[in-house]
């Protein structure tokens, strides 16, 4: 219900028949393996207003086919959406904030089994680097990774210098 602001740690781990969730407008945080195994769950809407997801969160949602990202997100833990092999699609509204996102590692990106990001509606396929985005913030930058719909990127002169392995598997 609403005045919820958490989903703690393992709150739906192994619900094998859970096939929708309708997640407040109150959530700020989902925790470490809140939904993993729920492997009927098909679609996830995170709202406006969470900032983190947990670690291995989603893992082994494998009939997850689609998740919608708010612009609040600051985190996403590790293997946050290991094994949802079925994902298809991420949604967004706001590509700077998508660029802000610190993605702990590939799978904690739903982009490494989607492939495709939608802005708006329509998927990204041509992506200009924001010289304010700070790409990467660590060592490396999972935000578009494994971006399979990207046909073609701009890099404006006042990039001075992109991470390694950024764009790999696009």
């Amino acid at each position: 219900p609403e005045g919820v602001t958490s989903i703690g740690s393992n709150a739906f781990q192994f619900c094998s028949n859970l096939t929708n969730v309708t997640l407040p407008s109150s959530l700020t945080t989902i925790g470490f393996n809140a939904f993993s195994f729920c492997d009927s769950l098909t679609s996830i809407v995170v709202p406006e207003g969470v900032t983190s997801i947990g670690s291995e969160a989603f893992k082994n949602c494998t009939a997850m086919v689609s998740v919608v990202f708010p612009t609040s997100m600051q985190a996403v833990g590790d293997r946050a959406f290991a094994r949802c092999s079925g994902l298809e699609e991420v949604h967004i509204s706001d590509l700077n904030s998508w660029a802000a996102i610190r993605f702990s590692d590939d799978e904690a990106n739903p982009i490494f089994h989607a492939g495709t990001l939608f802005l708006s509606g329509a998927p990204v396929k041509s992506l200009r680097i924001d010289p304010t985005w700070e790409l990467p913030r660590q060592n490396n930058s999972y935000n578009f990774r494994y971006l399979t719909s990207l046909e073609e990127v701009h890099i404006p002169v006042e990039v001075k210098s992109l991470n390694k392995d950024i764009f790999i598997g696009c």
